[in-house]
């Protein structure tokens, strides 16, 4: 068993991913996991909140402009 589930897939629900360039300490990841960054922060590579109501696609709020597309697969 791996990461709670038999076949190592996480399973579970997410919401709002931040992709850093660097390591984050446990007190950073603390102080910015209810809030969205909206915009350029140093070391943000994408910001994904799943805001959207329909569509296939997430949209970087980060200002980096890296569309997330979803779908099974």
């Amino acid at each position: 068993v791996e990461y709670g589930s038999p076949n190592g897939w996480w399973i579970g629900q997410l919401d709002d991913i931040r992709l850093y360039s660097s390591v984050r300490a446990a007190a950073e990841i603390r102080a910015d996991m209810r809030q969205h960054q909206l915009g350029p922060q140093p070391g943000l590579i994408a910001e994904w909140c799943f805001d959207e109501m329909e569509g296939q696609h997430t949209f970087d709020t980060s200002g980096n402009g890296r569309t997330g597309v979803l779908g099974a697969g």
